[in-house]
């Protein structure tokens, strides 16, 4: 390829600001709510200057100075998180618990899409958000002999990002867009029990379900069939016996773990 070699030159600077503030109010004297605020401005500064063997790629459309191999670029990014939490204290033993939150991860520059073409090859894609729900149950039972765990989630994934290849100008380049939109729901369980002071046994178990609603690649492929690449069932067994031995406990450790596919 008379092109060939072709460098990805860029300079990239990422600055974020944020303000947090979270706060937890007794209801009653069982009855606990948590809530928490987060604001967060992210700025994304990069400058281009990607070549080949024969000169700049950076179109003469993106460059300030057209004799100049550089093409600058900003991004700014406001956007709020939060977290909302009731906790009951049923009984001394029994804790229930619902929350929500939501999130975001910033967005960015194809900083490699010299290769691609056209007037501005460089796009941007936008931030990536996941809003959670989930309900528990801890308890401690049996004399608090047995400490049980249980929770139940769902998530919301949106404009998740993505990064794919594509060809252009007899090139292949990495593209990253909001290619998808997706849940993810499912149960945890996580069980120790201890009969005994010397004696502990844990086990948990996990179910998770995945589904994308849309997942179309830069280059057109829909992948939207496709589970996301998580294990649907995991499980854990393990068990430790110690005894004392001088000023110390000599452990005996065993333990087994499964996962799907």
């Amino acid at each position: 390829n008379p092109t060939s070699p072709s460098g990805a030159e860029y300079f990239v600077t990422n600055e974020s600001y944020a303000g947090f503030v979270q706060a937890n109010y007794a209801l009653s004297d069982t009855l606990k709510a948590t809530g928490g605020f987060r604001y967060t401005k992210v700025t994304q500064d990069v400058d281009v200057r990607n070549t080949n063997a024969l000169g700049c790629v950076v179109p003469i459309a993106v460059r300030p100075n057209p004799a100049v191999c550089s093409a600058p670029f900003s991004l700014s990014t406001k956007k709020p998180s939060y977290l909302v939490s009731i906790d009951w204290q049923a009984t001394p033993d029994i804790l229930l618990y619902a929350k929500t939150s939501s999130s975001f991860r910033g967005g960015g520059f194809n900083v490699r899409g010299g290769g691609a073409g056209g007037a501005n090859p460089y796009l941007p894609f936008d931030p990536e958000t996941a809003t959670d729900y989930e309900i528990g149950f801890k308890g401690d039972l049996m004399d608090r002999t047995l400490r049980l765990n249980l929770a139940a989630y769902y998530t919301d994934y949106k404009d998740i990002q993505k990064s794919s290849l594509i060809v252009a100008n007899n090139s292949i380049i990495t593209v990253v867009n909001n290619a998808a939109k997706g849940s993810i729901y499912g149960g945890e369980a996580e069980l120790t029990w201890q009969p005994t002071p010397e004696f502990t046994l844990n086990a948990t178990g996990a179910w998770t379900h995945t589904k994308y609603s849309r997942f179309v690649e830069a280059n057109g492929n829909d992948r939207s069939a496709e589970p996301f690449p998580v294990p649907e069932w995991q499980y854990s067994v393990s068990g430790k016996y110690a005894v004392p031995v001088g000023n110390g406990d000599l452990s005996l450790f065993a333990a087994w773990r499964w996962q799907d596919d």
